[in-house]
């Protein structure tokens, strides 16, 4: 979260995406919801929408209604 705060959006993807993918690495499903969010802002930011729409999907799946941007 730091890394995104800080505006550094490749080092953030760097950082969450290997507790996603390939497996969870997070033990509640709300820290789940919030790396999705978290990756899907930081390739938004990147200009990659595609993987943007994708993490924001899987973080709206589990919690419809999510707040993407606070």
């Amino acid at each position: 979260k730091v890394a995104y705060e800080r505006g550094d959006f490749k080092g953030a993807v760097a950082m969450v995406r290997p507790l996603l993918y390939p497996s969870i690495e997070l033990g509640s499903e709300e820290a789940v919801v919030e790396a999705h969010r978290l990756l899907g802002l930081c390739h938004f930011f990147l200009k990659q929408e595609s993987q943007a729409e994708e993490e924001f999907v899987a973080a709206l799946t589990m919690k419809p209604g999510l707040e993407l941007v606070r």
